[in-house]
């Protein structure tokens, strides 16, 4: 008999938008950050770290989800500059067929 997968991690899972409440009420100061995360059911370290990480400015509202965004291995500049590269070699036919480029 097959066996159902059940998830054992909650990466993801929780809203951008419940995130970035939390991280201003505590920017305001109406709240601590473990009352903010305990109301919105947040793990405080994670809150911490996005309160830290959007005071950097390293916080991007992309259609990358939470856990594909953490797991990135390219950057935004070296995907444009791999993108450009890749249209150059194609401009002098080189030949790169697309399940190459991947």
């Amino acid at each position: 008999m097959p066996r159902k997968y059940t998830r054992k991690t909650s990466w993801g899972k929780t809203p951008l938008e419940e995130i970035e409440i939390a991280a201003s009420e505590v920017k305001e100061g109406k709240k601590s950050i473990r009352a903010a995360a305990r109301e919105r059911n947040i793990d405080q370290s994670s809150l911490l770290r996005f309160i830290k990480k959007k005071e950097r400015g390293e916080v991007k509202s992309v259609a990358w989800g939470a856990v594909a965004e953490a797991k990135r291995i390219l950057t935004d500049e070296m995907e444009e500059e791999l993108a450009e590269h890749l249209k150059q070699l194609a401009e002098q036919f080189h030949g790169l067929p697309p399940v190459k480029c991947r």
